[in-house]
């Protein structure tokens, strides 16, 4: 095995199982913790090599078995290296290309697991993490339910109940762990309201302005980044129109945090759109230790700069290739600067 990971084995009662799950349990013990071949285990669970492989990986996607790579490790990788000083982070986490195209919801997902890994290694039992919204931030928050030994306090930092309960939760049924290791308090209102009145109203609210204000004591916030293009997570849910962001990219809106659009200098733009936002205002991420963004893709690229530039940001959880371009951006325009 590699000395860079270790292999968690849920070891549960037999009488906790079911059939199916206990033959998984069998073949990932066999294989992870007696160091048996798959042609071994197929011969002594009388079923093909073919079958076992199977039964490896279907133990890995129920949660019997969980890989910890060390965050340490992990942050040993020359690039992170580069990518850590070069943009002036606390700590990033680059995780390698896979080979071959990527589309961008399996791209979020390798980027979420690299995310989890590295966040079991500064969660404590009862941390506090506060929680922004979008497709990354929701995978890694079901990545982190199956490798997290900790409970964790979860408090959001926008609207958007509905988006925020599913990642809670777990997502579909086939994705949930079984286990919930989360206590949640999460704001009860959307991302963004239907008025100005509304949303003026909603954050007036006393449950709703108690929890943005339990987010700023948060040991932890994690976000995502968007970007004012269509197929955004902020459209695909229904709190933007076209429109908005059209109306966004012609103030030079290139990415945005918690629902808020800002420029390539990382400032906040005056929009229409900010004013029906249920959330904390993102220049307080400012004033915030450990503030973890978990981002990639090509279209992403230009709003990670704008946010790490805005000093939104201080730990960047990417994949390598849009780490280098991240960092080729952030070095062509120091030059030209």
């Amino acid at each position: 095995m590699c000395g860079c990971r270790t292999v968690h084995i849920w070891k549960a009662s037999v009488l906790d199982v079911t059939d199916r799950l206990r033959t998984l349990l069998h073949a990932a013990w066999l294989y992870y913790e007696d160091g048996l071949t798959q042609a071994e285990i197929a011969q002594q669970m009388s079923v093909s090599r073919a079958t076992v492989g199977r039964f490896l990986g279907d133990a890995r996607k129920s949660g019997l078995v969980t890989f910890h790579f060390h965050s340490d490790r992990l942050q040993s990788l020359s690039l992170s290296e580069d990518f850590k000083q070069g943009l002036g982070l606390r700590a990033a986490v680059v995780i390698p290309d896979v080979a071959g195209s990527v589309d961008q919801k399996a791209r979020n997902e390798r980027v979420a697991h690299g995310a989890a890994q590295w966040l079991i290694g500064q969660i404590q039992q009862g941390a506090v993490l506060a929680l922004g919204w979008g497709d990354t931030v929701s995978r890694t928050l079901r990545a982190l339910q199956h490798v997290s030994p900790n409970i964790v306090d979860l408090v959001t930092m926008t609207g958007g109940a509905n988006v925020y309960l599913e990642a809670i939760l777990g997502g579909r049924d086939e994705e949930r762990s079984g286990v919930m290791k989360f206590r949640a308090s999460v704001v009860p209102a959307p991302l963004i309201a239907s008025s100005d009145e509304l949303a003026s109203a909603l954050m007036r609210e006393h449950d709703i302005a108690r929890i943005l204000g339990e987010s700023e004591e948060a040991a932890l916030t994690i976000v995502g980044v968007g970007t004012p293009t269509p197929g955004s997570t902020l459209v695909e849910l229904g709190y933007a129109s076209d429109e908005d962001l059209a109306a966004a990219v012609k103030q030079g809106a290139v990415g945005d945090l918690l629902g808020q659009f800002f420029d390539d200098d990382g400032q906040v733009l005056d929009l229409a759109i900010h004013d029906r936002r249920i959330g904390i205002d993102i220049a307080s991420l400012r004033n915030r230790e450990n503030v973890v963004a978990v981002a990639a893709g090509p279209l992403k690229v230009q709003a990670i700069t704008a946010a790490i530039r805005g000093g939104y940001v201080d730990v960047v959880v990417t994949d390598e290739s849009t780490a280098k371009a991240v960092l080729e951006l952030h070095e062509s325009t120091a030059r030209s600067a």
